[in-house]
């Protein structure tokens, strides 16, 4: 598939919402998509993106990985919330069984709804892994003598300041 990047000279959170929606609905109008997974529901841009597609006939996919366990639900919040991801999206993918659930909760058809969405590729990694650690030398499969690596998203509830505060008092305890 072809990569386009809507904001080639700026990051997406220093060119605020507006200007990314505007040059979303402009690249999307342009590509003339007939579907769109959107990650999530919570950002202007995935409503704008959700709300382009009912507009223009286009199959509105909701990426989800929220639980009703994530944090304090508020019962008006919720019913909003049903009825938001009822109006603008089409289908779901769900992350496992608690996300499954929470969208049902949500009043969001069983049937629109997949369990197979999966960011990782873990068979490749653990193939991976498995022939790095069988190496003499991981430089030679690219991996640095030593590396700290997180991968997920920025956002606050992923505790990132915990994660690098807990790898720098390992290393002042003479981790390496």
């Amino acid at each position: 598939l072809p990569i386009r990047t809507i904001l080639p000279s700026t990051s997406w959170q220093d060119a605020g919402d507006i200007e990314l929606c505007w040059k979303l609905c402009r690249e999307l109008s342009a590509m003339k998509p007939t579907a769109i997974l959107i990650p999530g529901y919570y950002t202007l841009p995935a409503l704008v993106a959700a709300i382009w597609c009912k507009l223009h006939r286009a199959r509105s996919i909701l990426m989800t990985e929220s639980t009703r366990a994530d944090h304090k639900r508020r019962w008006w919040k919720e019913r909003v919330k049903g009825c938001l991801v009822r109006i603008l999206f089409d289908r779901a993918i769900a992350g496992g069984n608690p996300h499954y659930r929470y969208l049902s909760d949500l009043g969001f058809p069983d049937k629109h709804i997949s369990s197979f969405y999966d960011v990782v590729d873990n068979d490749w990694i653990a193939e991976r892994t498995a022939a790095i650690r069988a190496a003499s030398q991981p430089a030679d499969h690219g991996v640095p003598e030593r590396c700290f690596l997180y991968v997920g998203r920025l956002a606050e509830e992923k505790n990132v300041l915990g994660l690098l505060n807990a790898f720098a008092v390992y290393r002042a305890n003479g981790g390496t």
